[in-house]
């Protein structure tokens, strides 16, 4: 589903999501949830198969937010310090002088 992620229609798609998958949901949504269960707690092999699932079905925001909801857990903690590091080294080489204008803007 390739379309505008601010259309009506792509909202209803990801709310029609949410409601078939709910406990998914839950689990994306709500960090260290008792009531989810065990199979669905977030790990790195449930959030890798929902990384794949929501780019393969056009829902690249749900991955921000997962990403955001679980920054607490070490996993993702480590995965966000190796992908900062890896984005500034390779914008490093061509521009130096933007990132160092970012990284002073930023703090």
């Amino acid at each position: 589903m390739k379309e505008n992620k601010t259309s009506p229609e792509h909202a209803r798609y990801v709310m029609r999501w949410a409601g078939i998958h709910h406990k998914y949901w839950r689990t994306i949504c709500t960090p260290n949830d008792e009531f989810v269960p065990e199979d669905m707690r977030m790990t790195p092999d449930v959030m890798k198969r929902l990384i794949q699932h929501f780019h393969k079905k056009s829902m690249d925001e749900l991955i921000i937010v997962m990403l955001t909801v679980h920054r607490n857990e070490p996993f993702v903690s480590d995965l966000l310090s190796k992908l900062s590091n890896r984005m500034i080294s390779q914008l490093w080489n061509n521009e130096s002088e933007t990132v160092i204008e970012r990284i002073v803007s930023y703090l």
